[in-house]
């Protein structure tokens, strides 16, 4: 009868040892479990907050294009302005361009008509006359004198 107590006592002791090392697991589980939660609510949180930086750096940055977008839209229109008034100032120089070589042309011709009938001394004045070049030589020519 000793033998069955003392295998029942070593049952209940290794029971109780049994329960008390499921019992610390238990708890080193439970630890772990709140640790890892902890962790886990603090990363969320840091995690939260970078996006709301990232968030408001975007929208500053955005904001900053849209400035400089419009800034740039009025300097384009401004240019835009700018090249159309060039334009304009180029046509109407190259019309006056135009005018001025008509004319000149029509002059040369005239002085081509009025050597071919003159001689001599007439053809030296008309020579001079026939391109204004050749009157600028003279001048500075006779002015040396």
């Amino acid at each position: 009868m000793a033998l069955p107590c003392v295998i029942m006592i070593f049952v209940i002791f290794m029971s109780v040892k049994v329960m008390g090392y499921v019992r610390s697991i238990s708890d080193s589980h439970k630890e772990q479990v709140s640790s890892l939660t902890k962790n886990m609510k603090e990363e969320r949180g840091i995690h939260y907050k970078l996006l709301v930086e990232e968030r408001k750096r975007s929208d500053r940055r955005e904001r900053e294009l849209f400035i400089n977008l419009e800034k740039n839209t009025e300097q384009l229109e401004g240019i835009a302005t700018t090249l159309k008034k060039v334009q304009f100032s180029y046509a109407s120089l190259e019309n006056k361009v135009m005018q001025n070589f008509e004319y000149l042309e029509s002059e040369i011709e005239n002085v081509k008509m009025q050597v071919t009938k003159k001689k001599g001394p007439e053809l030296f004045v008309a020579f001079l006359f026939s391109k204004p070049k050749n009157l600028f030589k003279f001048i500075d020519f006779v002015s040396k004198f």
